[in-house]
């Protein structure tokens, strides 16, 4: 997880985004909930933090697009970075 401030353009007031990153499971241990249940988890502890939202990312072409979609988080935006595959940003609001 990274906890990244960002600006808003007025002094003293920062906004800070959760980025929920590189979270991975072999194959062997996919589809059994442990996935699910961790991100859960962590989403309650960040709501009962105050946070209100939270984002993640993964490659397009790559499962974990599917598995955010699946918990309830939605796409809204993305990058191409040189020849890398498309970056699909998501957010989900706690």
């Amino acid at each position: 997880m990274v906890i990244l401030p960002v600006q808003n353009g007025q002094e003293n007031n920062i906004i800070t985004i959760l980025i929920m990153n590189m979270v991975y499971f072999l194959a062997e241990y996919r589809k059994m909930g442990f996935g699910t249940k961790l991100v859960k988890y962590w989403e309650e502890k960040m709501k009962q933090k105050g946070y209100k939202n939270v984002l993640t990312s993964t490659q397009s072409n790559e499962e974990a697009q599917h598995f955010y979609r699946k918990i309830g988080y939605k796409e809204i935006g993305g990058f191409k970075y040189f020849d890398d595959p498309y970056e699909i940003i998501f957010q989900k609001i706690l």
